[in-house]
């Protein structure tokens, strides 16, 4: 069976980021990209997904935060890894991209 994470940013800053990191861990695993709550709703609505990666802070919020506790209540199933921005100390409930790499490993 096929892997899948969703990545979920407003910009390319994480994508990459995660994208490697999830290579070293296993190649085949595919990766979709939303830059919206709503993209991202409609996505995990429409495909399984076994991981949620997003950003803090997107769309000039903390749309990150909304989404996470979204998705607890309608997809609590998928693990949820937010994800400080670059350059952000990593607050209450998020962790840093240098962390994300060992969080994503233990998670898939």
């Amino acid at each position: 069976m096929t892997r899948r994470v969703l990545v979920v940013e407003s910009g390319f800053e994480l994508g990459p980021v995660v994208s490697e990191g999830i290579a070293d861990i296993d190649p085949t695993i595919e990766i979709d990209h939303a830059h919206s709550v709503t993209g991202a709703v409609g996505q995990l609505s429409a495909r399984g997904y076994d991981l949620i990666v997003s950003a803090d802070e997107f769309d000039g919020a903390r749309a990150g935060v909304f989404l996470r506790h979204l998705c607890a209540r309608r997809f609590p199933g998928i693990p949820f890894l937010l994800l400080a921005n670059e350059g952000e100390p990593a607050g209450r409930g998020t962790v840093s991209q240098f962390e994300a790499r060992q969080r994503i490993k233990r998670l898939l």
